[in-house]
């Protein structure tokens, strides 16, 4: 984003009673932001830190220069260093002006949802993208919370909090966010499910980040739905599922349902659902947290797919119109508890397959 730095106007444009008081104004101002790449008063969002461009907040110039997610502490760069530090995304390979975040959204991996047109609501960790009239560069920021009616987001380059909350509204089945000045907001970006998981319970992050979902369902097993379906023909090697539970719970063994099904065939019949479901497991440590680890060969979906395609020849099902919804959990042995709460979840493509933030011991 670039908007003028504030600058102390000549006293030759103003009357000798202006002058002062705007000279005294213009000082304090930029004494109250934050000194360069200070933290921006508590602005933190999943451990990564919004920092001030101090003398350049609000213009395109970097107070501290290149570093290794471009200039820094300009908005673009905190949404690269966000999704590199906190998700592993090689986002330091990301390139243009924040504006163009939004048509470039698929080349980066994202699902973009366009403002007053999606009914999927933002949610966090996504990237808000806004254009203006007044500016070629546009702004992008990170959402860290949604209410009902309002998005709180993160940011840099814009004020000296980093942090702002904005109306949010849902008409006629649709979400739209409030403008901010001449600022709209083109739309939100989301990852694709692969990877850490969100669920429609909440979002998890990663393990021993602190953050936990419970789940809304629960009975002899507890089922954590997806927010965004993964394709099963994403994977050509299988796929392996990664979760993490709170450190207070105890368990000796987990059991594992995957769920999937045709959900655009719904209701008619070529609908199916099925579900991959083992106990065979092995453990892991990363970040202090024990994990639990299953790897679902390519051959359980190519057998089931062919299956479903044998006992309803008519309806031509092939692997592309299945999707994974949902996960289910149970304990064994089973002894009448049920998981309400997760840590974190990993769905990856290949069998042992971690994400890239994560060192594997």
């Amino acid at each position: 984003m670039r908007n003028n730095k504030l600058r102390i106007w000549s006293a030759f444009l103003l009357t000798i009673g202006l002058a002062i008081p705007l000279l005294v104004w213009s000082i304090q101002s930029l004494t109250q932001v934050p000194a360069c790449g200070d933290q921006l008063d508590s602005a933190i969002h999943r451990g990564v830190i919004a920092r001030s461009n101090a003398e350049d907040m609000g213009s395109g110039d970097s107070c501290g220069g290149r570093g290794f997610y471009g200039l820094q502490y300009q908005c673009v760069e905190y949404i690269k260093r966000f999704y590199g530090v906190a998700f592993g995304v090689e986002s330091e390979l990301w390139r243009g002006n924040a504006v163009d975040y939004y048509s470039n959204a698929e080349k980066y991996g994202f699902v973009k949802y366009k403002n007053g047109e999606s009914n999927i609501p933002p949610s966090p960790d996504d990237i808000l993208v806004f254009s203006s009239p007044t500016s070629v560069y546009g702004h992008v920021a990170i959402v860290t919370a949604v209410s009902s009616n309002t998005v709180s987001i993160i940011e840099q380059n814009w004020s000296r909090t980093g942090t702002a909350n904005l109306g949010l509204s849902y008409n006629n089945g649709t979400y739209t966010i409030s403008r901010r000045g001449t600022y709209g907001v083109l739309g939100w970006l989301r990852r694709p499910q692969i990877g850490w998981l969100s669920f429609k319970e909440g979002n998890p992050g990663i393990p021993g980040d602190g953050v936990f979902i419970n789940a809304a369902d629960a009975g002899w097993y507890t089922t954590f739905e997806l927010i965004l379906p993964i394709k099963l023909s994403e994977f050509n090697d299988g796929f392996t599922v990664t979760i993490f539970f709170p450190p207070d719970v105890q368990i000796q063994g987990l059991g594992f349902n995957i769920t999937f099904e045709n959900i655009n065939s719904w209701p008619s019949p070529c609908w199916r659902a099925g579900s991959f479901a083992t106990s065979t497991w092995q453990t892991i440590l990363i970040n202090g947290v024990k994990g639990f680890v299953v790897n679902f060969p390519q051959s359980w979906i190519l057998d089931w797919i062919a299956f479903q395609a044998q006992s309803l020849p008519a309806c031509n099902l092939k692997i592309e119109d299945f999707f994974i919804v949902a996960l289910e959990l149970y304990p064994v042995p089973y002894n009448h508890t049920y998981f309400s709460t997760l840590d974190a979840v990993s769905i990856l493509p290949g069998q042992n397959a971690f994400p890239s933030a994560i060192k594997m011991p």
